[in-house]
């Protein structure tokens, strides 16, 4: 895939296929995570998740294999219509043994629910994942050094805190517009690339 593509493309699953060397089983994986916390409220039960958060935390390496395939046993496969069931299935992938599969599989399903929702089809998805990852054409170099503001706001950010427009003040005030342009928007996902940027993640 040419760069070009990567930012073009509105079809998430090419641009996976197109990318996979490029994307480690980390941001793979909290990629599907991502797409289930789209359609978090059409998800069928706590279960469904729990498999998700566990899915998480396995990304970052704070819980074993055994405890992911032990969420994934335990997720529900089925809904009360085609929305739920979607969501369901869509859950359960996040925790495959392959990251690339979990990715390629949750996003398939996470785009039937949503499009019974919202009729978007896999644009938006398409978007997070570039969210997730950026331009891998034009990698950037992270500063030699960061305020402790700004990591400790990462850091919160990252645990799940709405303070974006806290961070995107801090990285203005310290001269670092252009990161700071990315969290005008107030939804953040796990993994997107600026706090992975900030925090040292890969």
């Amino acid at each position: 895939m040419v760069e070009a593509g990567w930012l073009n493309c509105d079809e998430p699953v090419m641009l996976l296929c197109g990318m996979r060397r490029r994307i480690n089983s980390r941001k793979l994986r909290l990629f599907a995570c991502a797409c289930c916390r789209r359609i978090w409220d059409s998800l069928p039960s706590q279960r469904s998740r729990a498999v998700v958060e566990t899915a998480e935390r396995f990304a970052d390496g704070l819980v074993r294999r055994t405890e992911l395939n032990a969420a994934r046993a335990g997720a529900p496969a089925r809904g009360d219509d085609r929305v739920t069931e979607n969501a369901a299935k869509a859950a359960a992938e996040t925790a495959r043994a392959s990251a690339f599969d979990a990715a390629v599989g949750t996003v398939r399903l996470a785009v039937r629910a949503e499009v019974n929702l919202t009729h978007d089809g896999g644009k938006q998805h398409a978007v997070l994942l570039r969210h997730i990852l950026g331009n891998p054409f034009r990698p950037v170099v992270a500063p030699a050094s960061w305020p402790g503001t700004i990591t400790a706001l990462a850091r919160a950010m990252y645990a799940g805190e709405d303070c974006h427009f806290a961070l995107h003040d801090a990285l203005l005030e310290s001269a670092h517009s252009e990161f700071a342009e990315h969290f005008r928007e107030t939804s953040q996902p796990k993994g997107c690339w600026v706090l992975d940027l900030i925090l040292g993640k890969s």
